[in-house]
């Protein structure tokens, strides 16, 4: 289990579990939203149509990504630019969520 900010979820991204998934509060995500990382199998999510929805101390969170689908992200990333900003991940974890595809990015020259 996890609790943080977007940015720190980025910084420590490589000692989460596969199965984990990230809970945001607002569905307006940016690098300090508070986020929450969970087993959902340990946790009691509600299926709300859209979303899974957790409430977790006392505040309710909806689903942004697993943690293997913002593995599978960051590594496609990575593929087309060496090192991206967390602004890059972030914008690419963005798009997969909205589209179910990953972002094209030119690298600059």
């Amino acid at each position: 289990m996890f609790k943080g900010t977007i940015k720190e979820m980025l910084d420590h991204f490589d000692s989460f579990e596969w199965n984990f998934c990230v809970f945001t509060e607002s569905c307006d995500v940016t690098l300090n939203t508070i986020c929450v990382c969970l087993d959902i199998d340990d946790e009691m999510a509600v299926d709300t149509g859209e979303h899974l929805e957790v409430v977790f101390e006392g505040k309710s969170y909806i689903d942004l990504l697993s943690i293997s689908d913002i593995g599978g992200v960051i590594n496609y990333l990575t593929r087309q630019i060496p090192n991206p900003s967390d602004d890059l991940k972030l914008k690419a974890i963005l798009y997969y969520e909205k589209t179910d595809r990953f972002l094209e990015v030119t690298p600059e020259i």
